[in-house]
């Protein structure tokens, strides 16, 4: 795994939000979990998944395959987060390949975990149970799984529908976090 230069900077017992996006949607929903926590945001990079018919392809394969991909991730540490919310689109009904990359590749120890999605068709609860299953190998507890579907193509959420959904479902975990009560 590739990583890119820059410390990134933690306050101790805060959030983390680390983000794989190819299209904007899901760190649409990243931005707005961030931004509510006032936590620093870690985005992975796949430079394989490019914006093209190739990207898409790839992209597509390593899902349907599940199979882990090259990733960016500029220097981080972990260590001084309680909280880390987790996020990817959903490809071939789980969350896509550089974010299990990321996990594979971490040391979540003692960490709480929060899951977030966003996806066109659905997601299968035992793909979601593997992601749980890798988050507790690595030593994290994964507390919650928020997501928003867009839809397809031809019903798909406009943007502004995409954010008033992100923001509902994040209103209805305000108690469910606590690391919410520190803000």
């Amino acid at each position: 795994m590739a990583r890119a230069r820059g410390l990134l900077a933690a306050p101790a017992g805060g959030a983390l939000v680390v983000v794989y996006s190819r299209s904007g949607n899901t760190a649409a929903m990243a931005a707005e979990i961030a931004g509510r926590l006032g936590a620093a945001t870690l985005a992975i990079k796949a430079p394989a998944y490019g914006d093209d018919f190739f990207g898409w392809t790839r992209a597509s394969y390593d899902a349907w395959n599940k199979l882990t991909s090259e990733i960016e991730v500029p220097d981080h540490d972990l260590a001084p987060y309680d909280w880390l919310f987790l996020g990817s689109p959903i490809w071939w009904y789980r969350p896509s390949p550089p974010l299990w990359s990321f996990l594979e590749a971490s040391d979540l120890g003692g960490k709480k975990v929060v899951l977030f999605n966003t996806f066109n068709s659905r997601f299968k609860d035992a793909e979601i149970a593997e992601f749980r299953s890798l988050v507790e190998q690595k030593g994290g507890q994964l507390v919650d799984h928020v997501y928003v579907r867009r839809g397809r193509a031809y019903d798909q959420l406009s943007r502004q529908e995409m954010l008033d959904e992100i923001r509902a479902r994040l209103d209805e975990r305000v108690g469910a976090w606590p690391v919410f009560k520190n803000k």
